[in-house]
């Protein structure tokens, strides 16, 4: 993921990630090792009883333009063509094509935003109802424990030829789709002569960040590091920026989560 649009992330407090499974629902439990970041599960599989899914606002938000103030180069959109479809889960590795004139220019944009977000009276209910002994004994103590309790979702990736070359050596010789090699698993479409769309097959939206809070052990149990909540109960995001950061788990990054050994992975 490119550094610019991790910038605009982490300034509205989100960590973008690589997830390895489908379907992620919050509150999910997470845990920042020297070793990487790891999912342990979701937050309700490591409680004692069975215990109802906290209430989740869903929402749509704007679509996220690549934030560079110019169009990216050839070279550029090759690259961050590659960074952006493994945080939206595209496997793939694209390449520009021979006839692709390297001074074109290129726009993205993540389109289909949307969130979910647990609320913090139900995160604090089953934090206190978490036994120390239900997390794993290796990210008891050593980690940055925390869990994300808001997801970001994208639907697809539009890329958007924004300029031609001009005529004469290296002039463009195909229209966008005939530009770069994808060798990418996922649907492709070429929207028009100038833009093409990417996305994962049939698996619905990707998760591509997600907002944390940290949690504190106490004697016999856990706490939320939690910021100020509005009267429905979800977390202030007036609050980011404004004195009180946002827990990023690797800020100025893309973390690639891991699997920790007996995590739920299923769908949520």
């Amino acid at each position: 993921m490119p550094d610019s649009l991790v910038r605009y992330l982490n300034q509205r407090g989100y960590q973008p990630v690589l997830l390895p499974r489908t379907g992620a629902h919050p509150p999910d439990l997470y845990a920042m090792t020297d070793s990487g970041l790891s999912f342990l599960g979701s937050l309700i599989s490591f409680l004692p009883s069975r215990r109802r899914a906290p209430k989740c606002e869903e929402g749509a938000l704007a679509d996220i333009q690549e934030v560079d103030t110019t169009a990216k180069s050839l070279e550029g959109s090759v690259s961050f063509l590659k960074n952006v479809f493994h945080a939206i889960g595209i496997t793939g590795a694209p390449k520009a094509s021979a006839n692709a004139a390297r001074n074109s220019k290129f726009m993205f944009r993540l389109e289909g935003v949307t969130y979910k977000r647990a609320g913090l009276v139900d995160l604090n209910r089953l934090v206190t109802a978490l036994p120390v002994e239900s997390v794993p004994e290796a990210f008891r103590t050593s980690a940055d424990l925390h869990v994300a309790y808001e997801y970001l979702y994208a639907a697809k990736l539009t890329m958007q030829r924004s300029g031609s070359a001009s005529a004469g050596a290296g002039a463009a010789t195909g229209t966008i789709d005939q530009m770069f090699s994808l060798q990418a698993k996922g649907r492709i479409k070429s929207d028009s002569l100038s833009t093409l769309s990417f996305a994962q097959r049939d698996i619905g939206p990707a998760v591509f960040a997600y907002k944390a809070l940290k949690l504190r052990r106490l004697a016999n149990g856990w706490m939320l590091e939690a910021p100020p909540i509005d009267s429905a109960g979800f977390i202030r995001t007036d609050e980011v920026g404004a004195g009180r950061p946002p827990y990023l788990p690797l800020p100025g990054a893309l973390a690639v989560v891991q699997i920790a050994g007996g995590a739920d992975s299923q769908e949520g």
